[in-house]
């Protein structure tokens, strides 16, 4: 038992629903050792959504070219790139609240972005809003 307790805190990251002792009292009995692989197939592999092969082309269609990484439109399109992966993260995930306020905080990076780019170069910001579809 100690083997399976063990696999089923590796693969669950937590303990499980219910504690072994009130398991016992509630009728459940032990988990069943067929549910493990399908929760193992559920947690990996995981992939990245943001390789550097799609930074390099975020920075080559908005920067200008791969190494112009500190352009505030490669940064703004990278932004929103990871707004939009984290939006519908949040739309699977409603309970999670650390993403929400990494959101929050890349909203904030964009927008002071774009409020240095209106300040500095209005036509290179109505440019950007365009090719990214921005509301504003």
């Amino acid at each position: 038992m100690g083997k399976l307790w063990g696999l089923c805190w590796f693969f669950w990251g937590a303990k499980p629903l219910y504690f072994q002792h009130s398991a016992r009292k509630r009728g459940l009995g032990y988990i069943r050792t067929e549910i493990i692989p399908i929760f193992a197939e559920l947690k990996f592999p995981r992939e990245m959504y943001l390789t550097t092969e799609v930074k390099k082309q975020f920075f080559s269609e908005h920067g200008g070219s791969e190494t112009n990484t500190g352009s505030s439109e490669a940064q703004i399109a990278l932004f929103s790139h990871r707004i939009n992966h984290l939006t519908e993260h949040l739309k699977r995930n409603r309970k999670d609240f650390g993403t929400q306020r990494s959101l929050i905080a890349l909203v904030g990076k964009r927008r002071k972005l774009l409020n240095y780019l209106t300040k500095t170069d209005i036509t290179r910001y109505r440019a950007i809003v365009a090719k990214l579809g921005l509301r504003k």
